[in-house]
């Protein structure tokens, strides 16, 4: 495995296969909001760098396949529009999509970095997901794409460019 890009795949699908088994692991043990919020922030922790180059996108696409097979407990509550625009990328495999709308993914607060901004998207779909019944059918796959932001990619991108 030479090739920088193909080792990077590899890695990363070793990384959201390990996701995938954490949130069957929560889901199966009906894990309060208290536990999620505690994996994020390890996985967080543990990430270092890659947190920001990799790790928060893998982890929300992860997420994401879970809830494209859930629906809301009840079924007239709404769901956040970013998050339904979000897992419908993931569904329809549309990679360039799912960056830019991860790139823009909004919190209360408009003053947040980064660090804040990824955390409380993942916490928000952390809750959505915990609070969600499971519908029957296959997920989404993994993230094929080797994926690696430099810091100015996330800077300026913009659901604008969906159009």
């Amino acid at each position: 495995m030479k090739d920088p890009d193909t080792a990077l795949a590899v890695t990363q699908a070793n990384v959201q296969n390990y996701f995938a088994a954490s949130v069957e692991s929560l889901l199966s043990s009906r894990a309060d909001q208290i536990a999620w919020e505690e994996w994020v922030a390890s996985v967080r922790l543990s990430s270092e760098e890659t947190w920001f180059r990799c790790n928060a996108f893998l982890l929300a696409h992860t997420l994401g396949r879970f809830l494209a097979r859930s629906a809301p407990a009840e079924p007239d509550a709404p769901r956040d529009p970013w998050l339904e625009a979000f897992v419908a990328a993931i569904v329809s495999g549309d990679n360039r999509a799912e960056v830019i709308l991860w790139a823009s993914a909004t919190v209360d607060n408009p003053l947040a970095n980064d660090a804040v901004r990824f955390s409380a998207v993942l916490w928000s779909m952390c809750r959505v997901l915990r609070t969600s019944r499971p519908l029957d059918g296959a997920r989404p796959g993994l993230y094929k794409e080797p994926v690696w932001f430099d810091d100015t990619e996330l800077v300026g991108s913009s659901a604008d460019e969906l159009d």
